[in-house]
């Protein structure tokens, strides 16, 4: 254990009067240290197995911070794997409303709308002309057009699968665009705070329980199976810190 690490747990036993503190709250405590939060995290386990009165499990394990992104725990315990075979692309097409985009984001779209627009319905055509590729939902937020009330824009169909156009263009080299981040993201979430401070969660859906049964068979953590579009979003640097987090954890057996 670091210096820093040794200081906390110091602190924590004159502190806490024999017990300890969630990490997220551990970790404003040990930034007086000029600690990191995994440090907290580093520090608490410690504590855990250190006859502390605390016991956590897979059901009340705490939020965590991992950079400036809150992290809820579904994204470590939850074993998920797309099975495009089986759901056929459910999640494009059912639902209220669009999947959440950026400004910047449109303006990727609009631009790759010309190499794309003969793979979209003449219906999703008509939204596009008629509103354009996005529009503000209920709740205020950007989202893509949708057609019918349903289908994103920007479906198309290949034996019976529902495809992102967006992304068909893009892995055919034929757009550098490959689609906004939510859906690249899904089924994990993410909301805005205050500041640069976002966090992120897993979103259940009766449409994946067969992603959630082959996840479970792969023995796939959700934060393993979105590596890619968490890097994409956070950066590498972040996605391995969250990867350090996740080892600590496994360690004090809190995940499995």
């Amino acid at each position: 254990m670091c210096d820093k690490c040794r200081k906390f747990v110091e602190h924590s036993f004159d502190t806490f009067e024999g017990g300890v503190k969630a990490p997220e709250r551990q970790g404003v405590v040990l930034r007086k240290y000029g600690g990191s939060f995994l440090c907290a995290l580093k520090a608490f386990l410690y504590l855990c197995t250190h006859n502390l009165q605390l016991r956590m499990s897979k059901m009340n394990l705490h939020i965590l911070q991992v950079g400036n992104v809150l992290v809820s725990p579904d994204i470590f315990t939850e074993k998920f794997c797309c099975d495009l075979d089986i759901c056929k692309g459910a999640c494009c097409v059912e639902g209220d409303a669009g999947a959440p985009v950026s400004l910047d984001e449109i303006g990727q779209i609009e631009a790759s709308l010309d190499t794309v627009w003969p793979d979209l319905s003449a219906s999703a055509q008509a939204v596009i002309d008629k509103q354009g590729v996005a529009y503000t939902d209920a709740e205020g937020e950007l989202v893509t057009s949708i057609v019918n009330g349903k289908d994103c824009v920007f479906t198309c169909y290949d034996k019976g699968t529902c495809l992102c156009a967006l992304e068909k263009a893009c892995r055919a080299g034929r757009s550098r665009f490959m689609k906004p981040i939510s859906c690249a993201l899904y089924p994990v979430r993410e909301k805005r705070f205050d500041g640069d401070l976002v966090g992120i969660n897993y979103h259940r859906w009766a449409i994946c329980s067969c992603a959630v049964r082959k996840g479970e068979q792969l023995d796939l953590p959700l934060y393993r199976f979105l590596e890619g579009p968490l890097v994409r979003r956070f950066g590498r640097e972040w996605y391995n810190e969250l990867c350090a987090v996740a080892e600590e954890l496994k360690k004090g057996g809190f995940i499995e």
